[in-house]
């Protein structure tokens, strides 16, 4: 049976037939107009079963339907997108700089898994709902987390939507009853010794023991007991003074990545941090305050550091490097993690997960004082609700305050 539905302005036909999806515009009419229309197909389609009807070699069922069982006139007929073509237009759109590069990769990692669900030459147009089951279904196979699956369909959907609003596709995105795994809730964030705790008690497995181990946050004294070992053991130079920067202004890597010498104002206390995704659209910056120690250590490396208008830079010749290099260059992501990891290795501090590490311990240190949410989220960028809410328990004093204003 055929079903009718409004959006916008505009009505709608969804229909099945012989086990396909099929869909098409009806257009800005009244309602009983819309309803008659609804009749109308389901008669169609009744003719074409019962075999009165043909539908003519290189006309889509949707428009043979839609015109009343009659082969519509065709000015002009739009491409028919299959997979790979569609997805090869939308990333090369995309590549134009709406999106930063690390998101593009992302997003091209994203779609070709889908490529692979489905397959390169499948019509995009005949996309269903079972498809995208399909896609969910292999991936929880393959020990996806479901976090992962659901940022496959969304940057999917996100393709099917540019595709309609640029005329190339018809109708909604099939997704609606798409079913996914339970997601595992992360841990709460967690000191050194509560997890050595849990980790005695529980005798965990490896996917355990790591799933702890990514919730570490570190003490404020943990905090600067790090500092001081990367200060003496820092596999180079420009470790410790970004240690450092991340421990004491909560910035994200990739943040530090871009940060330029001019974007410190050593005399007014405070670093302009260049974001990517707080604002949509837009490179957007916020600022962050610079404590004491950090101006300290800042002032030391801009006296060391090489020539170059990266803050954090690698010198031109690095020892025991293979990397040629015609001048001083940014540190990049892979150089970042390879000598944090280097810098920690076989020392108490290796179970840390990277510079982020830092940037809970942060955040964590300022909750734990009660500091007022709208302040954190001001100073460390974006945070979602999900994120914020693994820090909450380190509210006590203001929870148990709230508590104590109601029942006393």
């Amino acid at each position: 049976m055929a079903g009718i539905r409004k959006k916008g302005d505009a009505y709608y036909c969804t229909f099945r037939f012989r086990g396909k999806r099929y869909y098409f515009t009806v257009g800005d009419i009244s309602e009983a107009q819309a309803l008659a229309k609804g009749t109308e197909v389901d008669e169609t389609l009744n003719l074409i079963e019962r075999g009165r009807l043909t539908v003519p070699d290189g006309v889509p069922l949707e428009e043979f339907v839609a015109a009343g069982g009659k082969a519509p006139v065709v000015v002009e007929r739009s491409e028919t997108f299959t997979v790979r073509s569609l997805f090869d237009r939308y990333l090369t759109t995309l590549g134009n700089g709406t999106i930063e590069e690390k998101s593009l990769v992302t997003l091209r990692s994203h779609l070709k898994q889908v490529c692979e669900t489905i397959g390169a030459r499948f019509r995009i147009q005949g996309l269903t709902l079972a498809d995208l089951q399909g896609h969910v279904d292999r991936r929880a196979k393959k020990g996806l987390s479901p976090v992962t699956s659901k940022k496959e369909i969304a940057s999917f959907r996100a393709c099917w939507n540019w595709a309609v609003h640029g005329g190339l596709l018809k109708g909604a995105f099939p997704n609606r009853g798409l079913r996914f795994p339970k997601e595992e809730e992360k841990e709460p964030f967690r000191t050194f010794t509560e997890i050595e705790t849990a980790i005695a008690v529980e005798n965990p497995d490896d996917d355990r023991r790591e799933s702890l181990w990514e919730s570490l946050y570190l003490t404020r004294a943990e905090i600067e007991e790090f500092l001081e070992y990367v200060r003496t053991h820092g596999s180079q130079p420009w470790v410790y003074p970004m240690v450092v920067f991340a421990a004491y202004t909560g910035a994200r890597r990739s943040e530090m990545m871009r940060a330029l010498t001019t974007d410190l104002d050593l005399a007014g206390g405070v670093v302009t941090i260049r974001e990517r995704k707080r604002v949509r659209g837009k490179r957007s910056n916020r600022l962050a305050p610079i404590t004491p120690k950090l101006a300290t250590v800042l002032r030391e490396w801009l006296a060391a550091k090489p020539v170059s208008p990266n803050l954090f830079c690698q010198a031109q010749h690095v020892a025991f490097s293979g990397t040629k290099r015609d001048a001083p260059t940014p540190i990049t992501m892979g150089e970042a993690y390879h000598h944090f990891n280097q810098s920690v290795d076989g020392s108490k501090w290796e179970v840390l997960r990277g510079y982020h590490v830092l940037r809970h311990s942060f955040i964590s240190a300022l909750a734990s004082q009660g500091v007022d949410q709208r302040v954190i989220d001001e100073i460390v960028g974006h945070q979602s609700e999900e994120q914020r809410k693994r820090y909450r328990h380190l509210y006590p004093g203001v929870m148990r305050e709230a508590i104590r204003g109601v029942f006393g």
